[in-house]
């Protein structure tokens, strides 16, 4: 018997068979690649969480903070339509976090990385990074240390990004990530 996950983006269910979400590096690299290419941004969120010692209420409450953010973020660039107009109106985003690995550096704190896209074109990259950085920095778990740079070399942050990826896909944050459709159906044509 298939077993199946079903993901709710903006709108479109994704139906995900439980033999993907157990799928190779090789097949979250490339689910990833296809959204990458319509991104914008790359982002880095440090959190106030060290690699040792983390729970598992910690992870939670860092997604959480990260819905938060997200939530924001697409309040702030596009208004009253992000409610309106989810199709269109919302940002692209899909969140990696990073650390939970076994061999983690002493020292280092759990963080996220993420690509962004789907920004209103009337919107400066340096407007984005600072509403980002001080909504980041008032949440629970965020810290001030935030990274935002423009994607030029899609495999290269692929791989960046990934890196901690094994046989489970446990640090994308497939669950609270934000695709809005008009991208899922720029990515299938």
């Amino acid at each position: 018997m298939r077993a199946f996950f079903c993901l709710f983006f903006s709108g479109v269910y994704i139906i995900i068979e439980e033999e993907k979400i157990m799928a190779t590096e090789e097949y979250w690299r490339s689910w990833l690649k296809q959204y990458i290419i319509q991104g914008d941004y790359l982002l880095t969120l440090q959190t106030r969480v060290p690699v040792y010692g983390y729970s598992e209420q910690d992870v939670r409450g860092i997604w959480s903070d990260w819905r938060y953010l997200i939530n924001q973020l697409d309040r702030q660039l596009w208004g009253n339509a992000s409610r309106r107009k989810p199709d269109t109106c919302r940002i692209l985003a899909i969140p990696v976090l990073e650390g939970l690995k076994s061999n983690a550096i002493p020292g280092h704190t759990l963080h996220l990385h993420s690509i962004i896209g789907n920004i209103p074109s009337q919107k400066s990259a340096h407007f984005v990074h600072s509403f980002i950085k001080n909504s980041w920095k008032n949440t629970h778990y965020g810290s001030e240390m935030t990274h935002f740079d423009e994607i030029y070399d899609v495999p290269g942050v692929i791989v960046y990004i990934t890196k901690e990826l094994k046989k489970t896909a446990n640090n994308i944050g497939i669950e609270y990530s934000q695709i809005p459709k008009r991208v899922i159906l720029a990515t299938n044509t």
